[in-house]
């Protein structure tokens, strides 16, 4: 299998389910269009929610991020 590189984007939280990992989760916004992001969607028949392989660089020109909280993700904020 090759190897892949960049920055793993989903429209949905995973979780150790899903093969997360980690106890963070970090919330990227991005300026980036349904276009731009088409390019990078990374299809797979059967999978429950849209994700993304997309260059470091891109993400970090495009992208704001920010972590949040546990509690806020628990829904407990």
């Amino acid at each position: 299998m090759g190897e892949f590189t960049g920055v793993w984007l989903s429209a949905v939280p995973f979780d150790v389910n899903d093969g997360a990992k980690g106890d963070a989760l970090l919330e990227v916004s991005t300026t980036l269009t349904e276009a731009d992001l088409a390019y990078f969607e990374w299809v797979e028949e059967g999978k429950g929610a849209r994700e993304w392989l997309v260059p470091a660089a891109v993400v970090n020109r495009a992208s704001r991020l920010r972590l949040i909280p546990l509690a806020e993700e628990l829904g407990e904020l």
